[in-house]
């Protein structure tokens, strides 16, 4: 990422400059928007759950849906 100055009087005269983009994509459980990354078809907080359930329950449980 490079490093951008923006100026104040740009700014103020209301010019747009983009500092940074990214694509958004929706969570297939949840719904939730959240930055795409990797392919990933889950947002972080359902990977998470997710993550964590299996840890409390154990592998053989599916816990992919509560």
């Amino acid at each position: 990422m490079e490093n951008t100055e923006v100026d104040m009087a740009d700014v103020l005269e209301g010019k747009v400059l983009v500092l940074a983009s990214f694509r958004l994509k929706r969570c297939v459980e949840c719904g939730a928007l959240f930055p795409e990354k990797n392919g990933e078809s889950r947002c972080p907080s359902c990977r998470r759950l997710s993550q964590e359930l299996r840890q409390i329950f154990g592998k053989y449980r599916d816990v992919t849906h509560i």
